[in-house]
C-alpha cells in the first residue's frame, strides 16, 4: 500500500506538470522561478508573438450538478456551487496582470458567474464584458439532467450514453438522441463561428478571455488547434482549467492546454 500511494503521488505531480511543459520549453530563463513564487501563470507564459492575439478559454466552475455527477449539457442553466465560486477566483488570481480586452462568456448562469468573478478581480471597469449563446454547453438531448457517474447513474443511463458516443466517436454529424440534441458537427460549426465573430467585434484587444464549458471547449480547441473536432477526447477539462491559444489571423496555435495548477494548489494546501 505504501509503494502503491508512493506511485499515485508521482502520476498526480506528473500529471501537473505536463500542462507546464510546453510553455517552459519557450518561457525565457528563471520564469520557473519566478511562477513558483507568484503562483500566477502570467509569469508562465512567453510573450505574446509580434502579429498574433491570444485567447485564454476557460471552463467554468463547479456546480452542485457537477459534483453529483449529472448532466447538464446546454439546456439546463444551473449556477456555480461555493466550491464552483471559489475555483473562479482562484482562476482570477491565477490571471491577475494579464490586460484582457474582452471578457466574454455563454449564456448561462455558471460560465457567466466564473466570468463576472473574474472581470470583477482582475480588469477595470472599461473592459467590455460580452454573453454570447454561441458559446453555451452542447445539448446532450434526453441525456440531460440524468446522472451519468456516481451512485445515481443507472446502468440504463450508462449503457444509453455509450452506445451513443461510440457512434459519435466516428461520426462528427451523429447528435445525440432527443430534440434539440446537438452533434459534434454542430458545436463545431456555431462554436468557431461565434469565437471569429467576437475577435473581429473586438479586434484591438491583443488578450481576450472566454468562459465556456467541457464538451464545448473540447471539441473547439480540437477544431481551431487541429481541424478534427472528434480529436476533443485528447483533451481533458476540469473545472476552470484554462487554455492559452495564440491567434495570428490565420491559423491558432496551442500554448498551454487543461492548466490547472490554481486548484491542485489549493487541494495540496488543505491537506
Amino acid at each position: 500500500l505504501v509503494q502503491l500511494f508512493a506511485t499515485m503521488k508521482v502520476l498526480q505531480t506528473l500529471t501537473r506538470a505536463s500542462s507546464l511543459i510546453r510553455t517552459f520549453m519557450n518561457a525565457p530563463p528563471g520564469t520557473a522561478e519566478t511562477a513558483a513564487k507568484s503562483g500566477q501563470l502570467l509569469s508562465l507564459l512567453p510573450d505574446v508573438p509580434v502579429g498574433c492575439r491570444r485567447i485564454f478559454l476557460l471552463r467554468h466552475g463547479e456546480t452542485d450538478w457537477n459534483a453529483r455527477g449529472l448532466m447538464q449539457g446546454g439546456g439546463f442553466d444551473i449556477e456555480l456551487n461555493a466550491n464552483g465560486r471559489r475555483q473562479a477566483e482562484l482562476a482570477a488570481d491565477e490571471l491577475a496582470g494579464i490586460d484582457f480586452g474582452v471578457v466574454a462568456s455563454s449564456h448561462l448562469q455558471r460560465s457567466k458567474q466564473t466570468a463576472d468573478i473574474i472581470l470583477s478581480r482582475n480588469c477595470g471597469s472599461g473592459t467590455p464584458r460580452v454573453t454570447l449563446k454561441g458559446l453555451g454547453e452542447m445539448r446532450f438531448g434526453e441525456l440531460e439532467g440524468n446522472a451519468i457517474r456516481g451512485p445515481d447513474a443507472t446502468e440504463e443511463t450508462v449503457a444509453k450514453l455509450e452506445s451513443c458516443d461510440a457512434k459519435m466517436r466516428v461520426d462528427a454529424t451523429v447528435p445525440w438522441p432527443g430534440p434539440e440534441a446537438e452533434s459534434t458537427q454542430d458545436v463545431y460549426d456555431r462554436g468557431t463561428d461565434t469565437v471569429s465573430q467576437l475577435l473581429d467585434d473586438y479586434s484591438s484587444a491583443l488578450n481576450v478571455c472566454i468562459v465556456a464549458h467541457g464538451r464545448f471547449n473540447k471539441i473547439l480547441l480540437a477544431s481551431l488547434l487541429w481541424q478534427s473536432p472528434l480529436e476533443y477526447r485528447r483533451i481533458e477539462q476540469g473545472n476552470t482549467c484554462i487554455n492559452v491559444v495564440d491567434f495570428d489571423g490565420d491559423s491558432y496555435k496551442e500554448v498551454l492546454i487543461s492548466y490547472v495548477d490554481h486548484i491542485e494548489r489549493e487541494k495540496d494546501e488543505g491537506r
